[in-house]
Order: structure tokens, then sequence, then C-alpha cells
């Protein structure tokens, strides 16, 4: 069984401040070749932090950066290439690991850490909506409280058959159009549906993270 390991690109995404749903671009074949996806766990250390994930970029310090504002947009993208490759459970970690990067960005601390992994108290903390109008506000809030159902931390050292095991042991449910439904009832390919699903959730928090900041430099 392999295991997957990922880590982070530089590639921004496209579109006017932020990426664009997955939905509608389909697969993903602008950014540059991944060099190594999948290890066979056994045969290499457990870690997703491993030399090069892109041929062109080598990200063996990413475990030790602070710019967490940086951060948020490469892991989107290295997110959105593998919805593109069929590698859900790894885009799924890093979609979400977007999203708390950015909140993390708010948040000042005195010796530049952020341990906590909880989105919604981290969105209380970084306290990042208020700055947005209310519609925005309201729509930013409300995906972090679905992403904050939809995603754990843990998911960084969890297979396929693990996630989906967890899915069902909790029940997990996602909007799809407007309704609520159970993993079990979404198809042949339910991961697929939840990788989308907490891409473009998280699309939307590094994306409005990025408005705010943008008002902050100007």
């Amino acid at each position: 069984m392999l295991s997957i390991c990922a880590a982070s690109a530089t590639v921004r995404p496209t579109g006017t401040n932020g990426a664009v749903p997955y939905a509608a671009t389909g697969k993903i074949n602008e950014f540059g070749g991944v060099a190594q996806l999948v290890r066979a766990h056994g045969s290499y250390p457990w870690c997703r932090w491993f030399k090069s994930t892109r041929r062109y970029h080598d990200f063996e310090q990413m475990p030790l950066r602070m710019d967490y504002r940086g951060a948020s947009s490469e892991r989107l993208d290295s997110s959105r290439e593998l919805l593109g490759l069929a590698n859900f459970t790894t885009s799924i970690y890093l979609s979400g690991l977007a999203a708390e990067s950015m909140l993390r960005s708010f948040i000042v601390s005195k010796d530049g850490t952020i341990k906590r992994h909880n989105l919604r108290a981290l969105a209380e903390e970084a306290n990042m909506s208020r700055r947005l109008n209310q519609q925005m506000r309201e729509r930013v809030d409300a995906a972090i409280v679905e992403l904050s159902s939809l995603w754990r931390n843990l998911y960084r050292y969890s297979t396929a058959q693990d996630m989906d095991r967890m899915a069902k042991e909790t029940n997990l449910r996602l909007d799809v159009g407007g309704v609520l439904v159970r993993y079990t009832e979404l198809g042949s390919d339910p991961q697929k549906v939840w990788a989308e699903r907490v891409y473009n959730l998280a699309s939307l928090v590094v994306q409005e993270g990025e408005r705010v900041w943008a008002s902050k430099e100007r």
C-alpha cells in the first residue's frame, strides 16, 4: 500500500486575488511537473516534507517557515494540482492547511509560532472577517464553520483508507448543491467530492485573506 506524501509549491493561484473554484477548471496542466508524490511506506521515513515535490523547488525547510501568508497560497496551489492528479487524500489535507495558514497570518505571537489547529478557534483569534463587508463576512465565517467539520490536522498522517473510515464513523456530510449529503451517499468517488468541497471552501478563505492583506498594504 502506498502512503501519500506531498509538500507545498510556489505557483500562485490564477484569477484575481485568489484561486478559481476547482469545478470550473478541470484537470490542472499549467503547473510545473510533479517530481515525487508518493512513497512506499516502510522503504522511506514517514513524512510529507521530503525534498523537492516539484522539479523546480526545494521545500525541505517548509515546516520551519513562519510566512503563513505565503505558505497559504503555496499549499492551496498544491492542493489544486493534486485534485487534478486524483490524489484526494493529500489534497484535502493541504486545502485545510491553506485555510489554517491564512488565519494564522493574522495572529501575532511572541515567538512567531502558533500550534493550535482548530479552525474556528483560529478564526476567532485572527478576526480576519471583521475587515470584510457584511455579505462577504457571512460567507467566510460560514466557510470556516463548514471547513472545521470537514478537516482535521490529523489527516496529515492518514491514508485514503483511514479517511474513508473516519468519514463513515463520524457520519460526515457535505454540502452538494445546497443540500447536505451523507458521505456514504456520494456515489462511487466520495473522496473526490470531499476534496473539491474542502478546496473551494479553503479557496474562499485564502482569497479573502489576500484581499484583506492587500488593503492593509496600501
